[in-house]
């Protein structure tokens, strides 16, 4: 009988054709994370003995290509002025700071703010305060820090004099305006500094960062403050608001 020799045989991967093709996906590219620049104030040199940077008859401060002006006569100051002071009154017949926050951080004994502040006899009704990027530039601002002023803040809260604090359905809001460089307005946000309606008595004490993203692009952004009518109000137009981290986009 013959004998036969068996061979075992490699087995073989089969494959079969699929009706479509198993391709990997295509990868999207990663999107680098947005980077950030901050105009906080903290390089602003004040004169000798003096917790804002007013001097006679006017001034600035730039910072990143933001530009920050004021103009002052005799004691009153409208535009925006930088300050570290953060002295609140309890006395209602004592005369409010204007140049201060209602927050006295003791950590933070050095931090800078900007006040943006409004005499009326000192700037035409429709020349609200406001702060602009030189040479034309158009930057965007994702967030600013907001802050009652101690004058605000005392009106609002202990009054000044005959005048009485806040009560049922009174309110006051800021609101910030953007404009392109042709002058363009491009978005507006609004932000509550008090709001004592439907039963509430709110008003800011504690810095709040407030999303500006709807503004857009901006070359200037006006700063405007609205309050009810009911509020029995020291002054009819002035006013004062705290800004500061000023949040823009990194170009």
């Amino acid at each position: 009988m013959k004998k036969f020799a068996f061979f075992a045989l490699p087995l073989l991967a089969v494959g079969f054709a699929s009706c479509s093709d198993d391709k990997d996906e295509p990868v999207a590219p990663a999107v680098p994370a947005t980077e950030y620049e901050v105009i906080t104030f903290s390089d602003c040199e004040f004169p000798t003995g003096k917790n804002t940077n007013v001097t006679t008859g006017g001034g600035n401060y730039t910072e990143l290509g933001g530009l920050f002006q004021f103009a002052e006569k005799y004691t009153m100051v409208s535009g925006c002025v930088v300050s570290d002071l953060k002295v609140v009154s309890d006395d209602k017949d004592s005369r409010p700071k204007d140049f201060a926050v209602a927050l006295n951080p003791s950590e933070n004994d050095d931090n800078k703010f900007a006040v943006v502040s409004k005499y009326s006899y000192l700037t035409t009704e429709d020349a609200e305060p406001s702060f602009s990027f030189e040479n034309g530039a158009e930057r965007e601002i994702a967030s600013i820090d907001v802050m009652n002023s101690t004058e605000m803040h005392q009106y609002m809260t202990i009054g000044y004099y005959s005048y009485a604090p806040m009560t049922d359905g009174d309110w006051c809001k800021a609101t910030f305006t953007g404009f392109d460089a042709a002058g363009t307005e491009t978005g507006s946000v609004e932000v509550y500094l008090a709001d004592f309606r439907n039963g509430a008595s709110n008003v800011m004490s504690d810095w709040t960062t407030v999303d500006m993203k709807a503004l857009g692009k901006v070359n200037k952004v006006m700063v405007n403050l609205t309050w009810s009518e009911s509020w029995d109000k020291p002054s009819s137009s002035n006013y004062t608001v705290c800004v500061d981290n000023i949040k823009m986009v990194k170009e």
